[in-house]
């Protein structure tokens, strides 16, 4: 009749852990995910334009009153990026201020046109550091779509907007970077 009794407080034991662990660790995920949805102003929805955006473009999407935020930025896939050891292929994009914003892991976000942040996977499996001089190349036949030649890494950073793809390379500066040669 003890081993009755011990099984059962045992069986009541591990369910009202099992219980109160579901519980708990539902509320935990659930404030995790939140916090850092509204840290990083984490992206609703991407509208991808096949031509350069305009401003009027971008105000009418603004006007609507389901939208909280709206951003252009630049993005090019299957850029050349050229480093000290060799070549690879990544994105290059726009940062800004308030959406997708990324975390520093090392040093500071790119200031001027001639600075870039590196992803964290580009860091570590390329061996791309700050103070490291970059350049890209994006395409025969494409006109020079950055500012600045060569830029130098002024920071290692994990964004957003990446963290759902494993080695994934790209690189992100300023919008002014992009803007003195593509125009508005």
């Amino acid at each position: 009749k003890i081993t009755s009794w011990i099984s059962l407080v045992i069986v009541v034991a591990i369910s009202v852990g099992v219980f109160l662990g579901c519980t708990f660790s539902t509320g935990t995920l659930e404030k995790t995910v939140t916090d850092y949805y509204k840290d990083t102003c984490f992206e609703d929805l991407r509208i991808l334009f096949s031509s350069l955006h305009s401003d009027e473009e971008l105000d009418d999407i603004r006007s609507l009153s389901c939208v909280d935020e709206c951003i252009g930025m630049h993005f090019f896939s299957g850029v050349t990026l050229i480093y000290k050891d060799g070549t690879a292929s990544t994105d290059v994009i726009s940062l800004n201020n308030s959406v997708n914003i990324p975390e520093v892991i090392e040093g500071r976000l790119p200031e001027n046109t001639d600075e870039c942040a590196i992803g964290i996977d580009a860091s570590e499996q390329l061996g791309i550091s700050v103070g490291d001089s970059l350049s890209f190349d994006f395409g025969e036949g494409v006109p020079d779509i950055l500012h600045s030649e060569n830029v130098t890494v002024t920071a290692v950073i994990s964004c957003p907007e990446y963290m759902r793809i494993t080695d994934s390379f790209f690189a992100a500066g300023t919008e002014q970077a992009f803007e003195d040669n593509l125009g508005d």
